[in-house]
């Protein structure tokens, strides 16, 4: 049987519903969300995290990344303006594993989601075991993230959802452009690196579960009480970003003050995972 790995990335992702709004918390009508998702500042800085700080992870992995078995979809919308859009496709256009989908905002983000990733898997002519992984433009994943992963797409773990629970924390100074230090971060069930196993069938055109990726199992830390669940948790797999722009909110702040608790990670033991990373 085939296997593909998607990593699915929401980068500046805009829909009319609100439901689905993150930064838009505090902000009362749909054009107020979107100047504040397209503020150019803020996109200026969420390029450089991807381009920098995701993109790299996914560049370093151990894994021989091909467009046969593996690809990251990054789900943008149609609105983007039109420089940042440039910027996103020079940056990823060597490689062909890499692809960018533009989306209408009508709908919302699960719905969106489900139709740009069927649009992918149901081109396959055979039956594929895929997985799909959560990743957001400011994170990164360990080198050895993708061969770890790999383990789990199998046809015996279709139905599973699997988290990889360590990792680190970076505090990230964007006036300065740096990251002021890194923490140990244990989060089981954390929606960064969160990835599920599905099996599609193109002969009957089915799929083995009804939800069709990680994103639609519902809120991720509850997807054990949905989906059998596997949390391994034995090496760091995850950096996770905290800067300003990311979440302002009152608890986000507070997750902040803990994590600063923890031990701190020093450049050589954060090298041995994300070797493009230092202070």
């Amino acid at each position: 049987m085939k296997k593909h790995m998607y990593i699915i990335m929401r980068y500046s992702m805009l829909t009319n519903d609100g439901a689905t709004w993150k930064i838009g918390r505090e902000v009362e009508d749909f054009n107020s969300y979107k100047n504040q998702l397209f503020e150019p500042e803020r996109l200026k800085l969420h390029e450089k995290l991807f381009e920098n700080i995701a993109f790299q992870s996914i560049l370093n992995q151990n894994y021989d990344l091909n467009a046969g078995d593996f690809t990251l979809l990054i789900l943008t919308s149609n609105l983007l303006p039109k420089e940042n859009l440039r910027k996103l496709t020079d940056i990823i256009s060597p490689h062909p594993w890499a692809k960018i989908i533009q989306l209408e905002p009508n709908g919302s983000q699960g719905s969106l989601i489900k139709k740009a990733l069927k649009s992918e898997i149901e081109n396959f002519k055979e039956k594929v075991c895929y997985s799909t992984t959560r990743l957001d433009d400011d994170d990164a994943l360990a080198s050895g993230f993708l061969n770890e992963l790999y383990k789990y797409v199998n046809p015996q773990f279709s139905g599973y959802c699997i988290s990889f629970g360590s990792g680190y924390a970076g505090m990230y100074d964007e006036k300065n452009d740096h990251y002021e230090s890194f923490y140990e971060y244990y989060y089981p069930k954390i929606a960064l690196g969160a990835s599920y196993i599905n099996i599609y069938d193109p002969l009957f055109n089915k799929y083995d579960h009804e939800s069709i990726s990680v994103y639609h199992n519902g809120n991720h830390v509850y997807t054990d009480k949905k989906r059998p669940t596997i949390v391994d948790s034995r090496k760091p797999m995850f950096m996770r970003t905290f800067h300003s722009k990311s979440d302002t909110s009152e608890s986000n702040q507070k997750k902040i003050k803990e994590i600063k608790k923890m031990p701190q990670i020093t450049n050589e033991v954060l090298k041995n995972s994300f070797p493009f990373l230092g202070r």
